[in-house]
């Protein structure tokens, strides 16, 4: 077995080059299989949801853990196993390493320790400015460097933490404490308070040596950026510029980490293909009924990849997003992605998440059996809760649209977070039995959908209860040997036999047999 390393500063692109490398390699493994390692929980739920995928499904293994790592370690094919944001002690890591020493690891951490799990040799590390630098910054620019007690170190990690170690922003607290604006127990508590007035305020520049305030420094290119989107003698390059504003306030509603290309480009050839503003006969509230194509950078029938990168252009060439180590995945700083929301209209903020929200949903590829779709909606889920939280604060109230909320609770779904799909399709199979109809057949698909994430969940009282109605409703409505219908009979056998109702189980798997065999031969 190879194992590797990848460790570094947060944000330094360790899981953009482990999905590089996984996409570049595809070819060469029977299998790719990505764990979330942030934490215990998502490990275990990222095993569970490797156990869901179809040669999984077809070895008969049960949903846990431990399964999926028996099953991972009799793999014939070659197979790699990436653990990402590994940045807890090894031995979190340690513990689900598959038992024989067959296929390739990858860990992404920030813990160089992991490198006991590698060796020196198969550790790469991407260097930026870390923890200890930036207080070590603090300090300096407080003028604390000598007689520092524990209270002022563990503060000073804590104001360095809340940003980011940005060096601006570093520098800057370090110039107000100096000035005796306010102490530096005090500006944890000032900057929590009101951060943007903190990070604008007039009477704050000059503080440092930048001479600008941390928000007044990137509010300087952006007024640059606006004034070349208002140029009516060139107005190609007005172009680019109003595209370049939009790309960054869309960016905003996202994790402000790999944001990638592919969102913007798939949410528009979907939104083209799919004929979305054609589907309002169907009844159900729709977020593509209330974009256009400009928005999703549309011109003549075709996503405009160019007029998207020269946009890109201008906000790299500003430092307002940093392009990854590879093509296409960007980022924004923190701060930088705070500050771009605390500087939008409440207009400008609404109409900003609820496009980055359509593009995440857009985006998605149901049912796809691609390996590269399975990666690219994993890398989605982390986008998909943020801009959950922003949508929920911005609008208050939660506002239904059946393609985003299928989609969302798809990709939530398949990667095993099962709590929040199960909130997402409640709503889903509610709202479609109410403007549909509760025998429609998409009304169905929904309930059958809730049906598997209370089945992922042992909630089999729950599962049985909607699976006994949608086998009825669908033996009413396509006939008893109807394929759909077979399928409906099968989950709930495999409902009861997890309940132990072996009898009950047995009669409807004899049912589905006979029917097949009549049916398939």
């Amino acid at each position: 077995r190879r194992s590797f390393l990848i460790y570094g500063l947060g944000g330094m692109g360790k899981t953009e080059i482990a999905l590089k490398f996984a996409e570049d390699v595809t070819s060469q493994y029977g299998y790719v299989f990505w764990v979330d390692a942030t934490n215990e929980d998502t490990i275990t739920a990222s095993l569970k949801g490797i156990s869901s995928i179809p040669d999984a499904k077809n070895a008969d293994i049960d949903g846990t853990p431990e399964a999926a790592l028996y099953w991972i370690a009799s793999l014939s094919n070659d197979w790699l196993l990436i653990f990402d944001n590994a940045d807890g002690e090894p031995k979190m890591v340690e513990k689900y390493l598959p038992s024989n020493n067959t296929g390739d690891i990858i860990i992404t951490s920030r813990n160089p320790n992991m490198r006991s799990l590698t060796s020196n040799k198969n550790s790469i590390e991407l260097e930026g400015m870390n923890m200890e630098d930036a207080i070590a910054l603090l300090l300096k620019r407080s003028n604390l460097e000598e007689g520092i007690t524990e209270a002022t170190q563990e503060t000073a990690k804590e104001i360095v933490t809340i940003l980011f170690c940005l060096p601006l922003a570093v520098d800057q607290a370090g110039a107000l404490i100096t000035s005796g604006f306010c102490s530096i127990h005090e500006y944890l508590g000032l900057y929590l308070e009101k951060r943007k007035e903190l990070m604008d305020h007039p009477s704050f520049r000059g503080a440092s040596k930048y001479e600008q305030t941390v928000y007044g420094t990137w509010e300087l290119s952006y007024k640059k950026i606006e004034l070349r989107a208002k140029d009516q003698l060139n107005p190609r390059e007005a172009h680019v510029a109003q595209t370049a504003i939009l790309i960054h306030q869309v960016m905003a509603f996202f994790h402000h980490e790999n944001i990638m290309e592919n969102i913007f480009s798939r949410a528009a050839e979907q939104y083209i293909t799919r004929g979305l503003r054609q589907k309002a006969s169907e009844k159900l509230p729709l977020a593509a009924l209330y974009l256009n194509e400009k928005q999703l950078h549309i011109v003549d029938g075709k996503w405009d990849k160019l007029i998207f990168r020269s946009g890109i252009q201008v906000l790299v060439s500003y430092s307002l997003i940093k392009k990854g180590s590879l093509n296409a995945i960007y980022h924004m700083h923190p701060m930088v992605h705070s500050w771009c929301k605390d500087r939008m209209t409440k207009y400008e903020k609404e109409e900003a998440c609820f496009l980055a929200m359509f593009m995440l949903g857009c985006s998605v590829i149901m049912e796809s059996n691609d390996l590269l779709d399975h990666i690219f909606h994993y890398a989605l889920v982390t986008h998909i809760k943020m801009n959950q939280l922003y949508y929920d604060d911005i609008f208050k109230a939660n506002t239904y649209y059946d393609d985003i909320h299928k989609c969302f609770a798809y990709v939530l779904y398949y990667n095993g977070n099962w709590t929040e799909a199960e909130k997402l399709q409640v709503e889903i199979m509610e709202k479609r039995q109410q403007l549909l109809d509760p025998a429609h057949p998409d009304t169905l698909t929904s309930m059958g959908n809730l049906a598997a994430t209370y089945w992922k969940q042992g909630k089999w009282t729950k599962a049985e209860k909607l699976e006994v109605e949608v086998m009825e409703k669908r033996q009413q409505l396509l006939g008893p040997a109807h394929p759909d219908t077979l399928t409906s009979i099968a989950n709930l056998a495999a409902t009861y036999s997890n309940q132990g109702k072996w009898n009950e189980a047995e009669k409807l798997e004899v049912e589905v047999m006979e029917k097949r065999q009549q049916l398939l031969g």
